[in-house]
């Protein structure tokens, strides 16, 4: 008969399920969920999902496999229904179910209420990338999901599955495969527990559902095309890995995964500790903990996937290794530190908010001016960081065509975009080659020293911002800048009067000592430098407002 959870316990399980749902509770931040709005808003009002690109001008017109089109359709429906708040619970509700699948699988591998509540909370805390809105959030329910159901196979010891069993894993391998490209990994797992029955009862026929599934997966829009995305990926992993932070080796060094790597020394510990104390381990938890390891340790992307398997097959392993005793000194002690990494490393990030979407990620401010320049802009061809091409391709509908976003149809673009920041001529090769017309820049904190002449022979040495360099001021006009991002315009490309109205030439971000020395050496008049930093007064938040008052005030005293 199962005794009563103690008081200690039922704190213990309070507090895992409270962190959990302080982190699911974190606000959506990740750039990329922009351009899938927009392939969503696309099928909604084409019927159809696309098939080629449409919001770039680098890709115009290239085929695109959108193999995640039924979760864009899904967000874009959550958006018109519900905002960003509505975006930010199909993220809660996706990861609350995934959740909620994993704590039945801990159950059903021997864990208590503090082992499940622990390891939930530990999933999320292993996974930061995950909790986000992403459509490998469904790859990692449904990843979680064929997990519970193999490991109940294994479990009764059935080796062979039966018809509804199959028409099952076919409906969710086609229902998958129109939703993320993580149905990979699930056709790997049947492969891998599929091959060990399959030895085990000496028959074929367990390997019955991973083929099954691999023909499922082709009930798509674009047939077998949807099995060429993740080889592209893995052929581009090169460009990837040296570009962009999560496609590259996880690192010790990153406070962020220490859960990680704890997860990943205490799930091959259990493992042993299993072997060692019962004479064996299922070989289907050997060989998916390996196989998931090393990809989280090469990329930190896959990492989820890892964690996902690795926290019911670590309580395991456990189970069977450790005695009741230290079972739960050892749920204890996790918890404790559980808690104890939330609070610390955590704590920022919730001092910003919580629910809804965080704009630290995005350049709100300059896609709004775009917006209310689309007549003169649209058609123009854009320069972006990479990060923020999803945004502003959703802002812009393609009136004002990107230059790369997020999707894989611009992995070979990484490598000229970062090879052109290393010189101002490289760069400019770069735009001119792209036919380049508007530019929204990072604002960065990259400095140069330049000596500047003063009146009477005398020189100042100041640090001017990188921009001034790379988009020199008689090709280039700066017409917006925020606490985010630069606006650049080609001059030859628009009308004089249109930039003339509009140009920041003295009053410019992170140069105003010399604005200053420009208007004391007479180089500008204060009345045009005035002009420029209260128009630019006119739509700056409170605080910048006040301080560029109080520029101009001591410009003016000092002039």
């Amino acid at each position: 008969m199962n005794q009563p959870p103690s008081p200690l316990e039922r704190g213990a399980v309070f507090l895992c399920l409270a962190g959990a749902a302080a982190l699911l509770s974190l606000p959506l931040a990740n750039p990329d969920l922009f351009w899938h709005l927009s392939a969503g808003r696309w099928a909604a009002e084409h019927g159809a999902p696309p098939a080629a690109d449409w919001l770039s001008h680098t890709k115009a017109g290239v085929p695109w496999a959108d193999f995640e089109w039924l979760a864009q359709l899904a967000y874009y429906g959550a958006l018109r229904s519900g905002g960003m708040a509505g975006l930010w619970a199909l993220k809660a509700a996706v990861l609350g179910a995934a959740g909620a699948v994993l704590w039945r699988l801990l159950g059903r591998l021997g864990a208590g209420p503090a082992g499940r509540a622990l390891g939930v909370f530990a999933w999320l805390l292993a996974s930061p990338s995950a909790n986000d809105l992403r459509p490998e959030n469904v790859s990692l329910l449904f990843f979680l999901l064929l997990l519970e159901r193999l490991e109940a196979a294994r479990l009764e010891g059935r080796d062979a599955a039966g018809r509804g069993e199959l028409a099952a894993a076919a409906a969710l391998f086609a229902l998958w495969s129109n939703l993320h490209a993580g149905f990979v990994y699930g056709v790997g797992l049947l492969a891998l527990y599929g091959a060990c029955a399959a030895a085990r009862s000496r028959s074929p026929r367990a390997l019955a559902p991973a083929a099954l599934a691999a023909a499922a997966v082709l009930a798509n829009p674009y047939g077998v095309s949807v099995w060429t995305v993740p080889w592209q990926h893995w052929a581009a992993l090169a460009e990837l890995e040296r570009y962009i932070f999560e496609w590259q080796e996880a690192t010790v060094l990153s406070p962020w995964l220490a859960p990680l790597w704890a997860l990943m020394a205490l799930s091959f510990a259990a493992l042993a500790l299993r072997r060692w104390r019962a004479g064996s381990a299922p070989p289907e938890h050997a060989g998916l903990l390996t196989a998931l390891a090393w990809s989280a340790a090469a990329h930190v992307r896959t990492a989820p996937y890892f964690v996902a398997a690795a926290v019911p097959l670590t309580v395991s392993g456990l189970a069977l290794g450790l005695g009741p005793r230290a079972r739960r000194g050892l749920a204890y002690a996790g918890v404790l530190a559980a808690l104890a990494f939330l609070a610390v490393l955590y704590r920022p990030v919730f001092a910003r908010g919580t629910l809804g979407f965080d704009p630290l990620y995005v350049p709100a401010r300059a896609a709004r001016f775009l917006e209310s320049e689309r007549p003169a802009l649209k058609g123009r061809r854009l320069f972006n960081p990479w990060h923020w091409g999803g945004y502003l391709g959703w802002r812009l509908d393609g009136d004002v065509p990107v230059f790369a976003d997020g999707r894989y149809l611009f992995h070979d673009l990484l490598a000229p975009m970062y090879e052109a920041t290393k010189s101002p001529e490289a760069y400019a090769a770069l735009l001119d080659g792209y036919g380049v017309d508007v530019a929204v820049v990072q604002r960065l904190q990259q400095f140069a020293p330049v000596v500047l002449e003063l009146e009477g022979g005398g020189r100042e040495t100041v640090l001017r911002p990188f921009y001034l360099f790379f988009y020199p001021r008689d090709t280039w006009a700066l017409v917006h800048f925020d606490d985010r991002a630069l606006v650049f315009v080609r001059r030859a490309a628009f009308d004089g009067a249109w930039v003339k109205a509009r140009e920041y030439r003295w009053f410019r971000p992170d140069d105003l000592r010399a604005a200053q020395l420009d208007v004391l050496e007479g180089r500008a008049s204060f009345s045009a430098v005035a002009a420029e930093a209260n128009r630019w007064g006119e739509g700056a938040e409170l605080a910048e407002r006040a301080a560029q008052r109080l520029w101009l005030a001591d410009l003016a005293r000092s002039s």
